[in-house]
């Protein structure tokens, strides 16, 4: 929808995307599997001012426009997501539902497999952290783009915090208990996957530049991503595949190049020539980003790594010390670091400027609400099947 400060790869209500997921992403994600398969279910470690320019027009006003667009209202009836606007009680209920969700797909998937899964319905709290939001001169002046400073909590974002405990809080703690050793084994197998499997696919996934396929991390891993969310029916295959297809270009869509192109001539006036678009600017950044911690570095680690001496895996490999073990590696990073991110203060407070005088969020919101609208215009009678269909899932109907 609107350009924000950082744009996921995943799909909600208030976010679009034009950029492939990045390596960091895949070794996330696949971090956090991992995470879960080494712990045991419901254990403590689960979860400046601008010059005018002779030749800049004032634009119109620009047009007053819902914050949700219709593709954007479908992708919240089939993924369960909270809206742009919604109430920390509303952003509770989309997580406890979505966990209401994932847990009755994980119970179906074992039991396809021969195996008791109890759903532990153990609900977080949800809070959004306070602090200037993204999109803002303040946010820029403290986070720059969000790049580099880039970590859980970033003021906005939701977090979801208190469903680890101890762990006969988990109703499968029971079952476990009177399980053999094999037994155990096979249950945990089939939950969490191969881990051995999971390292060959990452390494996979980070030279193509994409995540890992999710169903190789057993019905844990299936059931966590909302992706999938068309799992179990061939009918919504196609629309799925298109739905993101689409999503994924719509910052490419020519309707934009006019007011793209009024951004790149502001920020060019600021001093910082050759940049397209926001979009075009955070892409370029995270890649620079990406290239001073040597993320290559990183996967080949982790493929090297001798896994049967050390089943934990290399020294800091959840990347919690990435900079650190960079630095100590000799790569450059504790010198293009703090370069990078004083040229990314700078172009963020440029960015703000030149969208507040273009008010560029708003008209881009009305040119993607159209975009959205032809989609769903092609695709409304699919579109209405599988978010009916996604809705009765959720509730096991």
């Amino acid at each position: 929808m609107t350009s924000d400060v950082t744009k996921d790869s995943t799909i909600n209500g208030t976010r679009s995307s034009s950029s492939t997921p990045t390596r960091l992403g895949a070794v996330a994600l696949a971090a956090t599997m991992l995470a879960a398969c080494q712990a045991t279910p419901g254990g403590n470690d689960a979860p400046q001012h601008i010059l005018p320019s002779e030749t800049t027009v004032t634009p119109p006003a620009p047009p007053v426009v819902a914050q949700q667009g219709p593709l954007d209202e479908f992708a919240m009836r089939i993924l369960g997501t909270a809206n742009a606007n919604a109430t920390l009680a509303e952003h509770q209920a989309a997580a406890e539902n979505r966990i209401r969700m994932e847990q009755a797909n994980i119970a179906a998937c074992m039991a396809a497999q021969g195996f008791t899964y109890l759903p532990d319905l153990r609900f977080p709290t949800v809070s959004i952290v306070a602090g200037p939001q993204p999109g803002t001169r303040e946010f820029a002046e403290q986070f720059g783009l969000g790049i580099s400073s880039n970590m859980p909590g970033m003021p906005g974002s939701i977090v979801e915090e208190g469903r680890g405990g101890y762990q006969g809080d988990n109703p499968n703690f029971e079952t476990q208990r009177a399980m053999s050793a094999a037994e155990i084994e096979a249950w945990n197998y089939a939950l969490y996957g191969d881990q051995r499997t999971q390292v060959d696919a990452l390494m996979e996934a980070l030279a193509a530049g994409e995540l890992p396929p999710v169903h190789l991390f057993g019905c844990l891993g299936a059931a966590m991503n909302p992706q999938y969310s068309s799992d179990g029916n061939d009918e919504f295959r196609a629309i799925h595949a298109e739905f993101y297809r689409f999503r994924a270009s719509i910052d490419n869509d020519v309707r934009l190049d006019p007011l793209n192109l009024e951004w790149s001539i502001c920020l060019a006036e600021q001093g910082f020539p050759g940049r397209r678009s926001p979009q075009q600017l955070r892409d370029d950044m995270r890649a620079e980003w990406q290239a001073i911690h040597d993320y290559e570095n990183l996967s080949a680690m982790v493929a090297h790594h001798n896994w049967d001496a050390q089943p934990e895996g290399p020294p800091n490999w959840v990347i919690n010390r990435l900079n650190e073990l960079s630095e100590e590696q000799g790569l450059p990073s504790a010198v293009a670091a703090p370069a990078f991110r004083e040229l990314e203060a700078v172009l963020a407070v440029a960015d703000v400027d030149c969208r507040e005088q273009l008010q560029f969020d708003a008209r881009r919101t009305a040119i993607e609400q159209q975009i959205q609208q032809d989609f769903v215009d092609l695709h409304r009678n699919e579109l209405e099947a599988w978010a009916t269909w996604a809705e009765n899932r959720r509730a096991g109907r």
